[in-house]
C-alpha cells in the first residue's frame, strides 16, 4: 500500500480514553463504544476550547510494546487551550509533539479496519509512541498517521 511522509506540527488534544490491545476479542466494540460515547452521550460538547467539530482524532499512545501489546485510544478534538479545572476529570488532555509520519489514506470510514491492516504489514520503522486517525467529518475520508524513526 502506498503512503506519503510528513513532519505534523505538535498539536493538542482533549478526549476520553480507554486501554485495549489488538489482539481482545472485544476491541472493536470498545473503540466503537467509546467514539459512540464522544459524539453521542454529549461528551463532545463537553470538552471547552475546540477548534472546531469538523475534524475529530483517534490517538494510539502510551504503547507497552509493538502492534499486539496493550495501547491506550483517546477520541476527540483538537483545542486551542488545555481547561486547567478539567485535568484529571474524564477529559484527558494530549500534547502531541511534532514528528515526523508516515501517512495512510483510508477513502471512507468502513476501510480504517482494512487500512490498518494493510500499515501492519507494511515495513516501518515505527516509534510506536503516537499514532493517530485524522476523521473529517466533512467528508468520509479518514488520514491515518502513523510516527515513524
Amino acid at each position: 500500500m502506498s503512503y506519503d511522509m510528513e513532519n505534523h506540527e505538535a498539536l493538542t488534544l482533549a478526549g476520553i480514553s480507554l486501554t485495549t490491545n489488538n489482539q481482545a476479542k472485544d476491541c472493536v466494540q470498545k473503540i466503537m463504544g467509546l467514539w459512540d460515547k464522544l459524539l453521542n452521550q454529549n461528551t463532545l460538547a463537553n470538552i471547552p476550547n475546540k477548534t472546531g467539530l469538523d475534524v475529530l482524532y483517534g490517538l494510539y499512545h502510551s504503547y507497552a510494546g509493538g502492534i499486539d501489546d496493550d495501547y491506550t485510544l483517546t477520541v476527540g478534538p483538537e483545542v486551542y487551550e488545555i481547561d486547567e479545572k478539567n485535568v484529571g476529570h474524564e477529559i484527558k488532555y494530549l500534547i502531541i509533539p511534532q514528528a515526523k509520519y508516515a501517512v495512510f489514506t483510508a477513502s471512507n470510514r468502513d476501510k480504517i479496519a482494512d487500512t490498518w491492516v494493510d500499515i501492519w504489514n507494511t515495513p516501518l520503522d515505527r516509534t510506536f509512541l503516537f499514532d493517530f486517525e485524522k476523521c473529517d467529518q466533512r467528508n468520509e475520508q479518514v488520514l491515518i498517521y502513523i510516527g515513524i524513526k
